[in-house]
């Protein structure tokens, strides 16, 4: 089992999309998400995480969508057996912290729904 919470979800979801060969067999990530770009675009420029992000990535949009997990290596996941659960919760102090940034629909939701998609 791989699990992890808020960045370290991200990592994991990273790590499994990107080395399906791990085959686990659940993947949990709790308030985190599954697209960097979007995570980053809720971020003002002065956010010390919009910042780190910056630092890692040089912040261009082909870079952000490189380093988030690969939806196709998710669905693969999912096809050989893996258990994926992505679990999400809105508070006011991630409002006021991150701007919606984590929970963002963008963040998780249209990733899931394009893993729903693919998986028909």
């Amino acid at each position: 089992m791989l699990a992890g919470v808020s960045y370290s979800g991200y990592a994991v979801a990273v790590l499994a999309a990107m080395h399906p060969e791990l085959r686990p067999d659940r993947l949990v990530i709790v308030d985190s998400y599954l697209n960097l770009q979007a995570r980053r675009s809720h971020l003002a420029d002065s956010h010390e995480t919009a910042r780190e992000i910056d630092r890692e990535t040089g912040g261009t949009p082909t870079e952000l969508r490189r380093r988030s997990p690969s939806i196709a290596g998710l669905v693969q996941l999912i096809q050989t057996g893996t258990d994926v659960r992505v679990v999400w919760t809105i508070s006011p102090a991630e409002q006021r912290e991150f701007g919606g940034a984590t929970c963002d629909a963008t963040a998780n939701a249209s990733t899931l729904a394009s893993i729903a998609t693919s998986l028909g």
